[in-house]
């Protein structure tokens, strides 16, 4: 397996000499936060052959007849062809390349994976390729594979070469140096190959199972010897010497952090410069060892028989009853020069350094109490009737009737220590410590939290009440004025610290926590609302700056931010991410050399320095899938979706291991839109977005501040409806345009036919009312001369003038009524054409039958109303005047698209063919074929006259006379 070692330098010279086996047994492991990938985390093999990460991030594992990747939010079965073939390596290369090697054994075909699918790799011959082992890349990105007694080599692009270190020995193992040159291991000798392959010996050492080689040329080696075991030994020139023996294989190692971790087949071991080696078995549930990897991240994972485990932060350890705790339920701190005093339920603990070590040392006959550290180094604590007190030179046991406990404890200056216990208020200066009077505001309570800051002036808190008062005449027995404030709604005050010279604060019971900037008053800090909890268990005054809060679900330092919204700022909060396997804590002491202590239920968590400051990978994002209505789409080519079904989900992953619970994400639609917060799941559903072109981008960040520099994205368009594409916007203009033409056109016939209405009724007023006017006055003018001369009869001439005048009247109301549009209806035509013919039957004394049919509300064309009417009335006219009839009968339909008018009398009839053709019924004639129609004139003498009119009704609607 690929060896990655950052930081190896730290570990030069290291020599961790193991003398006795029972230095092995005494070197248990401690509890770290541990992650297991079994079934129920996807992964259906127990057995993890080999895992790797690629150049993009994601975690390659192959397991038993199966290949998985991981991206941080699930396991999924890769490429399904390996199904049912046993996958033994996994290796990924600089620019993306994920090969794996089939076969049970050490020896198999090798296999690329494109996609989601797989391709063999073939040689110069155009065969599978077959290796030993697995294949690396050096730093110029060519890969290195063992194929059977011969070394074979390919550069980026290039073709498959064989190298001259074949003729060096059997090779059995390729590694990779830190300088990222080749390193080849033979049966006998470990060489480093240049460019073309030619080998320059390293060591000559038999049984070598990994090879690790630092830049300065020193190696540090897995060695099985002949008597079976394995052991760690660092090679330098000439010089061997042996870091670690244990009677197990040895399988793997990788460097991390200046550790150098080897897994045996039964174990996992922690080699560190300086300090006893560190065994992990199944106790801290390590089931076996395997091959290891150190992600980008800082994770360390181990591919074991049972699952796959990963420790996010290995260095950050858990000490517990197990390891030599008074009890597993630490409750309470004190840093002191030779270690950390723990307080528990079990009694006092002493952990003490030993160099790069800590060794637990149990008080007995102790129980739960404060514990505190004075300024001279001496340690106070107390129960079951006695106060204990210790120094360098040991216990010191101070009998003290009636003391139960001891719940807090400040150090003061010149060397005192201020007590709160059942007894009351206490201090000390190095005596047994004496009683002192309180503030009479806690009605001879005794105070639940203690402070004396470097004003000199002690703080004391009792329900909710905050007193102070000079500590030196508290100390010296005088009667101290004491000023008290009352915090109102806190419940109780938990907890004091000065953060800041005359900067109090006061974590509280109900409301978070307050500060007092030099005067009695307390005002609450407004980020305290944003707290998982507002009980504050515990405040600590951080060296780094501010003080650490400590509850429940609530590990965070805070630094006042006065002036701002929140008033103070949360910049540190540990996480699983530093190792922390519980998220509730009593108490947190921060020692000098920036490492974190914290009291749990868990046991006592160190969280080391380097853990702490060690900054954050921006975490780069990744597109898994895209969905439309709960199916995939493709990944390659710009996406298209309908108009509004265009449900479409977006999974993205952001490939960070070590704590995902600290991923954010923002999301956009498009490069110019602003960066929207979502949720902290990497899937993002769109319902029903407006057409458009879209150009959606995620990122991610661990820390809300630095972000993905290249966003995952995928481009997408919602189709508009038809409406809005652009060929119905083409036919819908081209319909505008024509329908515009139209009705212009309709316009102008329209326009036309008026004007020839108009043209018509100026030729009937003319050609009628005109001549006959023209008639009336001549009439006039003879009947005028006739009176002036006194001769002539004028009766005869101005009866013709006064029925001539009738006559014009007449005309004139047929003109009238043709062109009224009010008179368009057919109903309109029927009763005018009935009301004619009976003043005209009437004054002749014929009888008339009227019938007519018309819908009602049709309507007729002006002109086709004026012709119809004139027709009938020289019809109804012919037969009054010369058929001498008793009965006209007239029938009138308007129906089926066409107008009908019968006229038929009773008279005398007359011989149609022998009629001279100047006579009305070629007027009849010329009307009818006007509108499109014909007249019908049966006649016989004797036998009365009929005349039939048909006019089509469309034609008259709908004609264009252009």
């Amino acid at each position: 397996m690929r060896l990655v070692v950052p930081g190896r330098r730290a570990l030069a010279h290291a020599a961790v000499v193991v003398a006795s086996c029972a230095v092995v047994r005494d070197a248990l492991g401690l509890e770290r936060l541990q992650r297991r990938f079994d079934l129920e985390r996807g992964l259906p093999f127990s057995e993890i052959n080999s895992i790797a990460q690629d150049s993009r991030g994601y975690l390659w594992i192959t397991a038993g007849g199966a290949l998985f990747r991981y991206d941080g939010v699930e396991v999924r079965p890769w490429a399904r062809e390996l199904e049912r073939r046993y996958v033994k390596v996994v290796a990924t290369g600089p620019s993306g390349e994920v090969l794996v090697r089939e076969g049970p054994g050490d020896v198999g075909r090798l296999d690329e994976v494109v996609g989601d699918a797989i391709r063999p790799v073939v040689g110069r011959d155009g065969a599978p390729v077959v290796i030993v082992g697995k294949p690396i890349w050096d730093r110029t990105s060519r890969i290195w594979a063992i194929g059977e007694d011969r070394i074979w080599s390919k550069p980026a692009g290039g073709a498959w070469t064989e190298s001259s270190a074949a003729n060096s020995g059997r090779p059995t193992l390729l590694e990779v140096s830190e300088d990222g040159a080749p390193i080849l291991v033979t049966r006998s000798a470990i060489s480093r190959l240049d460019a073309g392959g030619a080998p320059g010996r390293l060591a000559a050492i038999e049984g070598v199972q990994r090879a690790s080689v630092r830049a300065d040329g020193s190696l540090v080696v897995l060695h099985v010897p002949p008597g079976g075991g394995g052991r760690v030994v660092s090679i330098r020139g000439a010089e061997t010497r042996e870091l670690f023996r244990m009677a197990a294989r040895p399988i793997d190692m990788v460097e991390r952090s200046g550790t150098l971790w080897v897994a045996y087949d039964s174990s996992l071991v922690a080699l560190r410069p300086g300090s006893p080696p560190e065994i992990l078995g199944p106790r801290e549930g390590v089931p076996s060892g395997g091959p290891l990897l150190v992600d980008r991240e800082g994770s360390l994972w181990l591919a074991s028989y049972r699952g796959l485990l990963q420790y996010p932060a290995p260095d950050t350890v858990a000490w517990s009853s197990a390891d030599g705790m008074a009890s597993p339920s630490v409750r309470r701190l004190a840093l002191a020069d030779e270690g950390v005093w723990v307080d528990s339920w079990g009694g006092l603990t002493l952990l003490r350094g030993e160099g790069a070590s800590w060794r637990p040392e149990r008080v007995p006959d102790t129980g739960t109490s404060a514990v505190c550290m004075a300024s001279d180094g001496t340690m106070w604590a107390g129960a079951a009737g006695r106060f204990v007190s210790h120094r360098r030179v040991g216990f010191v046991s101070l009998p003290q009737p009636g003391l139960t406990n001891v719940g807090a404890c400040t150090p003061g200056a010149s060397g005192r220590m201020w007590l709160s216990t059942n007894l009351g208020l206490m201090v000390s200066s190095g005596e047994t410590p004496s009683p002192r009077v309180g503030p009479t505001a806690f009605h001879g309570a005794s105070p639940v939290a203690l402070l004396e800051d470097r004003d000199g002036r002690l703080w004391a808190s009792a329900g909710e009440d905050v007193c102070h008062a000079d500590a030196g005449a508290v100390a010296g027995g005088s009667e101290a004025s004491w000023g008290c404030s009352r915090i109102e709604g806190a419940g109780e005050v938990t907890s004091l610290a000065e953060i800041a010279p005359g900067e109090i604060w006061a974590g509280t019971l109900l409301a978070g926590v307050y500060r007092s900037a030099g005067t009695d008053r307390f005002e609450r800090i407004a980020g305290s609302s944003a707290l998982p909890t507002p009980l504050v268990r515990r405040l600590r005054a951080s060296p780094s700056g501010g003080a650490w809060i400590v509850s429940f679900g609530t590990i965070v330092r805070a630094v006042a931010r006065p002036g701002t919204e929140a008033g103070w700022e949360i910049v540190e909060r540990p996480s699983p991410w530093h190792g922390l396997m519980i998220s509730d804590a009593e108490d947190l002491v921060e020692d000098a050399s920036g490492d974190l202590w914290i009291a749990t239920l868990a046991g006592l968590v160190r969280i080391p320095f380097q853990v702490r400051r060690a900054p954050a990978p921006v975490p780069p994002v990744e597109l898994e899938e895209s969905l439309v209505e709960g199916r995939p789409l493709p990944r390659e080519g710009r996406i298209g979706l309908p108009y509004r079904h265009n449900t479409i989900e977006l999974r993205f992953a952001a490939l960070s291991y070590r704590d995902p619970s600290r991923l954010r994400y923002q999301v956009r639609l498009g490069p110019d839109a602003p960066w929207l917060d979502a949720s902290s799941r990497p899937s993002f559903q769109f319902v029903n977005l407006p057409p458009g072109r879209y150009h959606a981008e995620v990122r991610g960040s661990l820390d809300g501040a630095h972000w993905s520099a290249a966003p995952a994205s995928v481009a997408f368009d919602v189709l508009p409806p038809f409406w809005r594409t652009w060929w119905f916007v083409s036919l819908a203009a081209l319909a505008a345009a024509l329908s515009a033409l139209a009705l212009y056109r309709y316009r102008v016939a329209q326009l036309i036919r008026i004007e020839r209405v108009r043209a018509h009724i100026a030729t009937d007023l003319h050609d009628d009312i005109g001549a006959t006017l023209s008639q009336i006055a001549i009439l006039s003018e003879v009947a005028r001369k006739r009176l002036a001369r006194g001769a002539g009869e004028v009766a005869p001439l101005l009866e013709t003038v006064a029925r001539e005048a009738r006559r014009v009247v007449g005309s004139m109301s047929d003109v009238v009524w043709a062109v009224d549009p009010r008179h368009d209806r057919a109903e309109d035509l029927a009763l005018r054409m009935r009301r004619y013919a009976e003043d005209t039957c009437a004054a002749q004394g014929i009888a008339l039958v009227f019938s007519a049919q018309a819908p009602d509300g049709g309507r007729l064309d002006p002109r086709l109303r004026r012709q119809t009417f004139l027709l009938f009335k020289e019809s109804v006219n012919n037969a009054a005047k010369h058929a001498a009839c008793r009965t006209l009968t007239v029938d009138l339909r308007v129906e089926g698209g066409a107008l009908d008018l019968v006229v038929t009398d009773d008279g005398r009839g007359f011989d149609v063919a022998a009629t001279p053709a100047g006579t009305g019924l070629a007027s009849l004639r010329q009307r009818s074929a006007a509108l499109g129609g014909a007249c019908e004139i049966s006649s016989n003498p004797a036998a009365g006259t009929t005349v039939a009119v048909h006019a089509p009704l469309r034609q008259h609607r709908d004609a264009n006379p252009v």
